[in-house]
């Protein structure tokens, strides 16, 4: 998924139970769950603790909604921000 509107272009790949997020030449990676309405971030490359963000799916596009996370450049690139679903 592609972040809308954003200068630099951002990819986020969820998979049952990893996530990567690519931004220019940087990528972070780790595990995540889904716990309800809840996505959880964990095991960071980049940062040590976990974050925690409602979601919410329509249509082609995720929104992301931060309950807490202190990784501050993965919380930049998800709390408020909407993903559209790529073809790749």
């Amino acid at each position: 998924m592609t972040l809308a509107g954003e200068n630099q272009p951002v990819t986020l790949i969820l998979e049952a139970r990893n996530y990567t997020i690519a931004r220019g030449q940087n990528r972070a990676y780790g595990a995540a769950g889904v716990l309800g309405n809840q996505l959880v971030f964990l095991q960071s490359n980049l940062c040590s603790g976990t974050g925690a963000y409602t979601w919410t799916l329509t249509d082609n596009s995720l929104r992301f909604t931060m309950i807490g996370d202190p990784c501050p450049g993965r919380s930049e690139v998800l709390h408020g921000a909407t993903y559209i679903k790529g073809t790749g």
